[in-house]
């Protein structure tokens, strides 16, 4: 940024953080707080369809149950 000598501090302020947040780029529309909203949202949107197409692990069920049965049968030996 050039150092305009007809901007005010408050002018430079401004632009600086337009720069900064990308307020001067096309797809902004040019008010911080709406922009914010909708890149909040896109990526809201985004962490749900991630989630959705997330499919859980296949659980072992037979290996728990062989587990369980086998340490139930230790501790019935232990308690006689």
């Amino acid at each position: 940024m050039t150092n305009n000598p007809n901007l005010t501090n408050e002018e430079r302020r401004r632009l600086y953080y337009r720069k900064l947040y990308g307020l001067d780029k096309p797809e902004s529309s040019g008010d911080l707080k709406t922009d914010i909203r909708r890149y909040i949202n896109e990526a809201d949107q985004g962490k749900k369809k991630k989630i959705s197409k997330a499919t859980p692990p296949k659980i072992d069920v037979d290996s728990i149950t062989e587990s369980r049965l086998r340490y139930q049968r230790i501790m019935g030996e232990e308690q006689e």
